[in-house]
């Protein structure tokens, strides 16, 4: 997990860095971060398919991270926006099915009453590979060298491939179960008649306005995210202390893993939810100061706050509220949106700091958060006012 948000999240850190070497308006920077997610939507999208193909679980997941830390070094070979659009897409196209295969078989290894606190600290891990590159990476770009972020890329991909076959070698002995092939034609056989039973993400009186919340977050997180480092490299803030915000922001992510996993436990609702979001607005509301130290506090606030937050959050509640035999199908509707929020999110946010600049652009995420809380709230109103037992289907 600690690979995938390294290579997902470190676009941001290094974006100075490329953009100087590269040049190119902001919004070009845009679209190659929503290449990115396009990519990792699809990825999203191509999985039920691909294990209906590939019988061994486990091979398929090592084929994925392999590639995925192979495109991570060819993006280091990148000597203008296209190719480098072309390798971030492959990046994010194998770095979902990475991402969900690992999550998978390693919780397959957990006894099932300790699956939770599992996956959240399978999600931390997510947040510590925000922490490592910023740790390592500023040491490395202050050179000052067009070849920089090309090592940065290229060290991160060769130790995700190392990490690979220690993954490997620690599931092999459980015997990473292949699908059936019986059970990949029920899975087929299954899919279109599991559509119909999507539209309870879709109802009012249901799941919607957490759904949409959903959207929101992942459009807006994701331009902080892209546009953060840019501004305070540009505000004049060494790159070594840039790493150390960047590496604060990821560890106050981690560290939330365990905060809102508890919150969630207690008061299992969307108000909790729009807690989060509503956080995440007012530490993204911090580069309005313009003051270096408030724009640090508040990147550790928001790292603190919707990092792993939201993801946590709308997964139990979803779990809570879709009974067991829809929630596969749902979960990955639910995802699905997500992604689109992620791809819009960078295009959107590109065109405003081409226009107005970083301020203003990076202020969109505060503006995205606090219409997702809003959402949440409302999502919360519906299960106040809902029977509990039309809310909860926990199987």
């Amino acid at each position: 997990a600690a690979i995938v948000g390294f290579s997902r999240i470190s676009y941001g850190l290094l974006l100075p860095s490329i953009r100087a070497d590269l040049r190119g308006a902001y919004s070009l920077y845009g679209l190659v971060s929503t290449a990115n997610f396009v990519g990792y939507l699809l990825g999203t999208l191509a999985l039920p398919l691909l294990l209906a193909l590939w019988r061994n679980r486990l091979k398929l997941t090592v084929a994925a991270l392999l590639l995925m830390n192979a495109t991570i070094i060819a993006s280091a070979t990148s000597f203008d926006l296209i190719q480098l659009s072309i390798w971030r897409f492959l990046v994010g196209f194998f770095s979902a099915i990475a991402l969900v295969l690992t999550l998978s078989l390693v919780l397959d290894c957990i006894r099932p009453q300790e699956r939770g606190r599992a996956s959240g600290i399978i999600w931390m891990g997510a947040s510590l590979g925000v922490t490592i590159s910023g740790l390592i990476a500023p040491p490395m770009l202050s050179i000052g060298s067009s070849i920089a972020w090309r090592l940065v890329w290229a060290a991160m991909g060769i130790s995700g491939i190392a990490v690979v076959f220690g993954l490997h070698r620690a599931l092999r002995p459980h015997n990473a179960r292949p699908l059936a092939s019986e059970e990949q034609t029920s899975h087929i056989q299954q899919s279109g008649r599991e559509i119909t039973l999507l539209t309870d993400l879709l109802r009012p009186r249901g799941f919607l306005f957490a759904t949409l919340a959903y959207f929101g977050y992942g459009f807006g997180y994701i331009i902080y995210l892209t546009f953060f480092v840019a501004l305070v490299v540009q505000q004049g803030l060494p790159s070594l202390l840039v790493g150390l915000i960047w590496a604060a922001m990821g560890t106050a992510g981690a560290v939330s893993g365990l905060i809102w996993g508890r919150a969630i436990d207690r008061w299992p609702t969307g108000f909790t939810l729009a807690i989060t979001l509503l956080l995440g607005a007012l530490g993204a509301l911090s580069v309005l100061t313009q003051q270096m130290l408030l724009e640090a506090i508040g990147a550790a606030f928001f790292g603190l706050s919707v990092f792993l937050g939201p993801p946590l959050i709308i997964t139990f509640l979803l779990r809570r509220a879709i009974p067991g035999e829809r929630y596969p199908s749902s979960y990955s509707l639910l995802n699905t949106l997500f992604g689109i929020g992620q791809v819009l999110g960078p295009l959107a946010g590109g065109l405003i700091v081409d226009r107005l600049g970083l301020v203003p652009g990076i202020a969109l995420t505060a503006v995205a958060l606090v219409a997702a809380a809003l959402l949440a709230l409302c999502y919360g109103m519906i299960q106040r006012y809902q029977p509990t037992s039309s809310v909860e289907h926990i199987a």
